[in-house]
Parts: C-alpha cells; structure tokens; sequence
C-alpha cells in the first residue's frame, strides 16, 4: 500500500512538471541591454567647463516690493521644493521646444502633480510659445571657451549619455549637429517629466533637494566652485540653454494669429524663484556674460 501511494505521487509530480511551461531565463545581455536603454534616455547633465573671461561675483539683487502681490508670484512662491523643481523643469522643456525644429513631444496630464500642472496652465505659466528662428555661427577652433560660452555645444550628440558631444565629432559652425543634440535633450528631458509625473521623485530631483540643503559649499558666494556644484542640476544648465540659444533667435510668425489671438509668453520665470531660493541670483549675472 505504502509503495503504490509512493508511486502515485511519482506519477502525480511527473505529469505536473511535463504540463507546466518553464519560463525562459532572461539572458544576461538581454538584461543589461534593458539596463543600457534605460541609462541612455536617462537626463544627464554633461560636464561644462567655466568661462575663463567672465566675471564671477556675488551681486545684491533687490526685488520691487510690488512683486510680492502678482499672484503667479504667490503660487510659486508657495510651492515645496518637489513643486518647484517639476514647475522649473516643466517650463524649461516648453521654452527648449521653441528652439528645436524636431517635434517634441508634449506633457498633457502629470498625476503625481495634477493640481500643480493645471494651476501653472490656467495661469498661462506654462504655455505654448512660438518656434524661434536662431542662427549662430561658431569658431572653427574648438576650445574650453567655447564650449563654456555655448552650452549646446557639450551636449551628447548621441543617445549614449557619456558618447562625444556635439564639439567632439560634428562640425559645429553648422546648426544641424546642435538641432540633433537638442532634440536628443528633449526626449531625454521629457523622460525625466513623464518619471515625475508618474512617481514623484528622479535622480535629478534628489540632487536638486540635496543642493537646497547641503551645507558644503555657500551658493551665495559666487565662485568657480559654485558654478560647478549648481551645474550638477538640469535647471541650472537649462537655463544656460536658454540665454545661450535666444542671443541670435526670431521669433516666428504665424498668419493665423489673430488680433484677439496674441502669442502667449511667460510672464512669470519660475528659475527666478530657484535663483531667490537658492541665493544664486549671481548666477545670472555670470550667463548674460557669456
């Protein structure tokens, strides 16, 4: 009796285990190729070296007592750091948008931050701009300078974040190379967007929080040093993007805008609340330099 029981279950077990399908282990170079797409739309900010010619010094910004009562003010001014780094983030991305012929795509609804995205939209503080035409020629000499006085220039001019960047492999008096780049960022920069939008907190948001509360260094003091640690932040290099790229910008006009249709810009600068938080507004002073 013992035996045919022992038997059975022989039986039972072996019929279990024909019927069930076992599922493919996953190769490890199908794991870590995974791991290496993730890592490449993953936003990270490249290396800038410092202007050898611009001056760095701290410089006392006053701001009008009347600023404290425009409400757009208030609502930023209300915001934690979390809010403040999407909402900076967030309006960056649509100013990059403006400069980049390439279709980006678009940020429609963001559930960790929804009450955040629809306050910034119904105050028209994120909005869409017109495309500008820019058109910048640069030195056929490529130098430290160079790159430090034109950001898009460091920019990976591939998907591989720590591939050569625009300066290293491409001809950087034509405008095509850093079209490429910038629309690489972007796509990288809305990843970082959407991950937000989704959970709450990135890398990049932890380095921000962290710089916020870090004792190591005083960011009011204007320094080399200083420019390094707030490059270690996607906003602080955004916001060099930005100068860097509207120096030589049109705007473009459209025939369909209408009288009562007038194009929309933005009124109120989130960075500048990231600047007055952070007691960076030095910082600004050093870009309009370059």
């Amino acid at each position: 009796m013992k035996l045919q029981h022992i038997t059975f279950s022989l039986v039972f077990l072996m019929s279990s285990c024909s019927s069930y399908t076992f599922k493919e282990m996953e190769s490890i170079a199908n794991r870590m190729g995974r791991f290496e797409s993730k890592k490449h739309d993953s936003l990270v900010v490249p290396r800038l070296p410092i202007s050898k010619t611009a001056i760095i010094a701290s410089k006392e910004v006053r701001y009008p007592a009347s600023v404290s009562s425009n409400r757009k003010v208030k609502l930023v001014q209300g915001f934690n750091n979390k809010k403040l780094y999407f909402s900076t983030m967030i309006q960056q991305y649509v100013k990059l948008q403006s400069y980049t012929e390439q279709h980006a795509p678009q940020i429609t609804s963001c559930p960790h931050f929804h009450t955040t995205f629809l306050k910034l939209q119904e105050g028209h503080i994120v909005s869409s701009v017109n495309k500008q035409k820019w058109d910048k020629h640069y030195s056929s000499i490529a130098t430290q300078d160079l790159v430090a006085h034109n950001p898009e220039l460091a920019l990976p001019a591939t998907y591989n974040t720590h591939g050569p960047r625009v300066i290293d492999i491409t001809d950087v008096s034509k405008k095509d190379s850093v079209q490429k780049a910038l629309s690489i960022y972007l796509k990288k920069m809305h990843r970082e967007l959407d991950q937000l939008c989704q959970s709450g907190t990135t890398d990049n948001y932890y380095t921000f929080e962290n710089l916020y509360s870090s004792q190591e260094i005083s960011l009011a003091s204007a320094s080399p040093q200083s420019i390094k640690v707030l490059l270690k932040t996607p906003v602080y290099l955004n916001e060099m993007l930005i100068k860097s790229l509207s120096k030589t910008s049109k705007k473009t006009i459209s025939r369909r805008i209408a009288s009562t249709e007038k194009s929309r810009t933005h009124n109120m600068d989130i960075f500048s609340e990231v600047n007055k938080r952070f007691k960076t507004a030095w910082f600004n002073t050093y870009i309009n330099q370059l």
